[in-house]
């Protein structure tokens, strides 16, 4: 990928129904016809956060994916790995303490969306190129 290309993302913890992923996968065919430079990156794990499991032996991913295959061009529709990150914890500093009365340690949010950035590029520049 390079600078200014088309890129469709759908990022979740799991790729499962509850999450509207049998819907996005339903809809992909049509949207990558209409769009035909345009990659997909899709981000999530096979597990279930919410709703049912999928049946005995299968994953929602799988399922939804499968359901679709024939009509992809899977040179464009790429399934990244779920992200795992640590959130890190920084010190309140004391400007932020005498602002909110705060004593103790939080999470930096910032810290963790860069480091899960980080490793969502590393991933892709290593997969595409």
């Amino acid at each position: 990928m390079r600078a200014g290309d088309e890129v469709i993302t759908f990022i979740n913890r799991n790729l499962e129904p509850y999450r509207g992923y049998h819907i996005f996968m339903r809809a992909l065919p049509e949207v990558l016809l209409r769009r035909p430079k345009a990659v997909v990156l899709i981000v999530g794990g096979d597990g279930v956060s919410y709703g049912a499991s999928a049946p005995a032996g299968q994953t929602w991913k799988q399922i939804f994916f499968d359901e679709v295959r024939d009509c992809l061009n899977l040179n464009r529709a790429n399934h990244v790995p779920q992200i795992r990150t640590t959130i890190h914890q920084l010190p309140v500093t004391d400007h932020q303490r005498r602002v909110s009365g705060c004593d103790r340690w939080g999470p930096h949010r910032s810290s963790q969306s860069a480091h899960t950035l980080t490793v969502t590029l590393d991933w892709i520049e290593r997969r595409i190129g």
